[in-house]
């Protein structure tokens, strides 16, 4: 059976950005193959954070981003 949910996360709310790949490898397993989620990444901000950064956590997390990074 094909969901296709569209929830809002918000996931590592002022948490250390270290948390964030088994944060959303979580979020990975708790969904089905077709679900799509808009995801807000919400870390601590550090030195070395950016949008490519954000973008490696996602997609190393077995995501396939759709649309903007911001």
């Amino acid at each position: 059976m094909r969901s296709n949910r569209n929830p809002y996360f918000s996931l590592g709310h002022d948490r250390p950005a270290t948390e964030l790949p088994l944060t959303l490898a979580d979020l990975h397993l708790s969904l089905s193959p077709e679900d799509e989620v808009i995801v807000h990444l919400g870390a601590r901000s550090a030195p070395d954070w950016s949008c490519q950064r954000a973008l490696d956590l996602v997609t190393g997390a077995g995501f396939l981003p759709r649309g903007k990074v911001v």
